[in-house]
């Protein structure tokens, strides 16, 4: 090979500048098999639907397939931490995320990708008296999580910028 002609100014210019590509790695996921309940944030009534696997960006679940729920979607979602990720056993998240995508399965479910915008760890509660002795009649039991409970770890993601 031999190069008859000096390369144009011009030319070297737009040889020199790197490629840009939109691809950015994704966050690790981990296979899990988690009950979860979810809402829109408009809503109050919770649903009940399965976590299929988790990473630090969001969570990909399965729900009723009756539910549409439309892209962008405000939600919360309720569910027990795995412990490789939070590194306790019980760990109770409430999170709030939006939909990427939600696809029926074909079968009874459709399957949801949700992006984790921001979650708190919630604590149970307990009772600040005594249990009450044989006689008396036990009181009901408080919601074991509540959703005002003290947070003691708060994090907000946020959305990955594209390269441009």
């Amino acid at each position: 090979m031999r190069r008859t002609d000096l390369i144009d100014p011009a030319e070297h210019a737009a040889l020199a500048q790197p490629i840009r590509s939109r691809w950015s790695p994704r966050a690790r996921r981990l296979s899990v098999a988690v009950d979860l309940q979810f809402r829109r944030k408009s809503s109050e009534e919770w649903t009940e639907g399965s976590i299929t696997n988790i990473s630090q960006s969001g969570v990909l679940f399965t729900a009723p397939a009756g539910l549409h729920l439309p892209r962008h979607a405000a939600l919360e979602l309720m569910f027990e931490m795995p412990s490789q990720i939070s590194g306790q056993p019980h760990s109770q998240v409430l999170c709030d995320a939006y939909v990427v995508r939600s696809t029926p399965d074909g079968r009874d479910h459709c399957s949801i990708a949700a992006a984790i915008l921001e979650y708190k760890f919630l604590h149970s509660q307990q009772p600040a008296v005594s249990p009450p002795s044989d006689e008396q009649a036990a009181p009901a039991q408080p919601e074991p999580f509540a959703t005002n409970s003290t947070a003691s770890h708060r994090r907000r993601f946020r959305p990955r910028r594209a390269n441009r």
